[in-house]
């Protein structure tokens, strides 16, 4: 049947891609382990640029959105009193929606821009020139971009988390109650698993996109689709990720 064909050839082309990430983190790896002194001074310098362009520049937009969806959905949940607000607000908001907001506007400013700059380097023959030079690409591209985007959409979603509780406090009818309901109702779990969620993602998400760059013919024609394929590639695996984390922890928490 056509259906089946394409889910087995869909889920197909999952596994080759897991495959292809978890090769990807083994040679980062391995350039930690035997390089990780050469070119420190230049992989750091990256580094911090990556974590700039991707936490520090987008946090006007983060705290827009975080207000936004947190006063609306306060306003909205208001006539269900106190006890049923912060069951339904710190589990939905706090817990899932604040890393998938942060990880989606970092797979859109930063994934494709990623894909495309790798893809444009190697279209331009400057990744072979690299290898010639005797310099590792991975240690000096992949390595400073996935520390960069993973820990800065960890810190994103800690922006977004405390942005949806105090807009969420504008619209409670009275802001002490809000916060001593919320407060008993906070534990060490809602703190520390939406940035571990953020993070994962955006390992995921430079994972993906360094992936895409490089494993692109050198056709400045393919740099376009190898964007989209990051974009699909990581909604789709930031999906199953989120699937496989939510489960670990309400298993966890019962």
């Amino acid at each position: 049947m056509p259906l089946l064909e394409a889910i087995g050839a869909k889920a197909s082309g999952s596994f080759h891609d897991i495959r292809e990430l978890l090769r990807l983190s083994s040679k980062v790896i391995n350039s930690l382990i035997y390089e990780r002194n050469v070119g420190s001074r230049v992989v750091r310098k990256t580094r911090i640029a990556q974590v700039y362009f991707t936490a520090v520049q987008p946090v006007p937009l983060i705290i827009l959105i975080g207000f936004i969806i947190g006063y609306t959905s306060v306003l909205g949940a208001r006539s269900v009193g106190a006890q049923q607000l912060r069951s339904i607000f710190l589990p939905l908001l706090v817990l899932e929606l604040g890393p998938i907001i942060a990880a989606f506007i970092v797979l859109g400013r930063t994934g494709g821009a990623v894909t495309v700059e790798i893809g444009n380097m190697v279209v331009a023959k400057e990744i072979s020139a690299l290898k010639l030079l005797g310099i590792n690409p991975i240690r000096h591209i992949v390595w400073p971009r996935l520390v960069g985007i993973s820990v800065a959409t960890s810190c994103l979603s800690i922006v977004l988390n405390a942005t949806l509780l105090c807009a969420g406090a504008l619209a409670a009818p009275r802001i002490d109650v809000y916060f001593s309901e919320l407060l008993a109702a906070l534990s060490l779990g809602h703190i520390l698993y939406p940035p571990f969620k953020a993070f994962c993602f955006g390992v995921l998400i430079s994972l993906i996109a360094c992936h895409n760059g490089f494993s692109l013919p050198p056709l400045l024609n393919e740099v376009p689709k190898a964007n989209i394929r990051t974009f699909i590639g990581s909604i789709w695996n930031c999906i199953l990720c989120n699937l496989f984390l939510v489960t670990l922890y309400y298993w966890w928490s019962t």
